[in-house]
């Protein structure tokens, strides 16, 4: 009997199931739905916001249940430091969406324009389209998630210049905005910063003063790079860069470590002229630091990305390389020993898997697209074979699909621990040669060779 696998607990970027809320894929890499991040309700809420915190984005073409990613932004409404105004006398409570409700009085101000007396907005802000801005003047803390949505210019977000701390920063659905200059006293944006559906933002250099932003979504921007925080920023748990269509660089990343935890999850999907990781590696090197830390890395569909250049610092965790057709080798995943799940399909130009060298042990491993199950997705077209896992001993799941040039399972001479393999739409991989493998394992997998209508790569578990 085939061991089934439970979609929900199959994650690719991350190595193990989790409790987290946001940015779960569901739908196959791409079709990301980002749910509820940042959208806790406290009883002092001046606003009623939206049923969900954050849009569904389902245009990626060709996917199809995918190894979930439950990760990402953190909804828990906690602030690293008061600053000023931690003073508990209550305000009023707002009539109207966009208004101050409960509030706190405190000092005069310490960054932006002056103020005798700054003031702290208690529970969650929301925004909404057309709201007046000018009564958050001097407001230094929100004590809660600050949403703001639609199109508001840098003028209409002046009033917020004083903004010093807050549990979450999101900005959606804005069409004006072309900086963060309101935001340029932001120190802590603590549980998530998330910049979403702003086409028109070029400019995030105002956010030099951050200090704490555990997750960070910047989806559907003009960046061309991303920003440089303050040099003692806390460091991120997960990072979440899609869709952005002039990024070209990642560099600033690599100042966003040490990692506040033990958990790390990086996804940089469909960014299509982005040509460098480098920059990735400064987290991934404070990951490298902390024992047991539970690490996954996305990159998916960067059809001008030139090199793995960048992660060369990961030992451990799961790793998802997808839609890469210029990437020539795998050599910077050399000190990658222990995997989760690595999931390899879409690079037709690397020719062997050397870089996996090093590679002892894997929950998963999946070369060539298993995922859509559907002949004719893409596979790993370069290899013949599977030479340059030279120290693998143990794959439980191997999972070898679409393969168009793949002739043998040859390659890996020490692998002799499977517990459950799918050799699938591998047209020049013959029964002969897969039977040739198996003998070489010290016992018989759970094996399905074929097509699609034979076999299958996922099965849901009715719980």
């Amino acid at each position: 009997m085939r061991p089934l696998r439970k979609l929900s607990c199959v994650l690719v970027v991350l190595s193990a199931c989790t409790e987290r809320l946001a940015m779960e894929t569901t739908d196959g890499p791409g079709e990301t739905t980002v749910s509820t991040a940042g959208a806790t309700t406290q009883s002092t809420n001046s606003t009623t916001g939206p049923t969900t915190s954050a849009p569904e984005t389902t245009d990626a073409p060709g996917t199809t249940d995918a190894p979930g990613t439950t990760d990402a932004l953190d909804t828990t409404n906690t602030i690293t430091s008061m600053g000023p105004g931690s003073d508990t006398t209550t305000g009023s409570e707002s009539g109207s969406s966009g208004e101050p409700g409960e509030s706190s009085t405190g000092g005069p101000s310490v960054c932006g324009p002056p103020c005798a007396q700054t003031w702290t907005h208690l529970g969650d802000l929301v925004i909404y389209p057309g709201a007046p801005t000018a009564e958050y003047e001097c407001m230094d803390l929100v004590a809660g998630t600050l949403q703001i949505f639609g199109n508001f210019d840098a003028a209409a977000l002046a009033p917020l210049r004083n903004l010093r701390f807050t549990s979450g920063l999101r900005i959606e659905y804005n069409d004006a905005l072309t900086d963060l200059s309101p935001f340029e006293c932001l120190e802590e944006a603590t549980n998530n910063l998330a910049l979403y559906q702003m086409p028109a933002l070029v400019d995030a250099s105002a956010l030099g003063k951050l200090r704490a932003a555990s997750n960070i979504q910047i989806e559907q921007t003009a960046l061309t790079g991303l920003p440089a925080f303050a040099p003692d920023f806390t460091g991120v748990e997960n990072v979440f860069i899609r869709s952005n269509p002039a990024l070209v660089e990642i560099s600033a990343m690599a100042s966003w470590g040490p990692i506040p935890s033990d958990y790390l999850a990086i996804q940089l999907d469909d960014n299509p002229v982005l040509k460098s990781l480098v920059g990735i590696d400064g987290p991934l090197a404070a990951a490298a630091d902390v024992a047991g830390a539970n690490v996954g890395v996305q990159v998916t569909k960067a059809p001008q990305l030139a090199s793995l250049a960048g992660l060369e610092p990961m030992t451990h965790g799961s790793l998802w390389l997808q839609g890469l057709p210029k990437v020539p080798d795998l050599l910077p995943l050399a000190s990658l020993t222990q995997g989760n799940n690595i999931t390899l399909f879409g690079l037709p130009a690397v020719k062997n898997l050397q870089g996996l060298h090093n590679l002892v042990t894997t929950d998963w491993l999946m070369i060539g697209d298993c995922i859509n199950e559907k002949p004719g997705s893409p596979g790993m077209d370069g290899l013949v074979d599977l030479s340059g896992l030279d120290s693998l001993t143990t794959a439980n799941s191997l999972s070898i699909a679409n393969n168009a040039n793949l002739t043998a399972l040859t390659g890996a001479p020490v692998l002799s621990k499977v517990s459950g393999m799918e050799v699938i739409e591998n047209p020049k991989l013959t029964p002969a040669k897969v039977d040739e493998f198996v003998m070489t394992l010290d016992g018989m997998p759970d094996a399905c060779v074929g097509g699609f209508d034979q076999c299958t790569c996922f099965e849901l578990l009715p719980w």
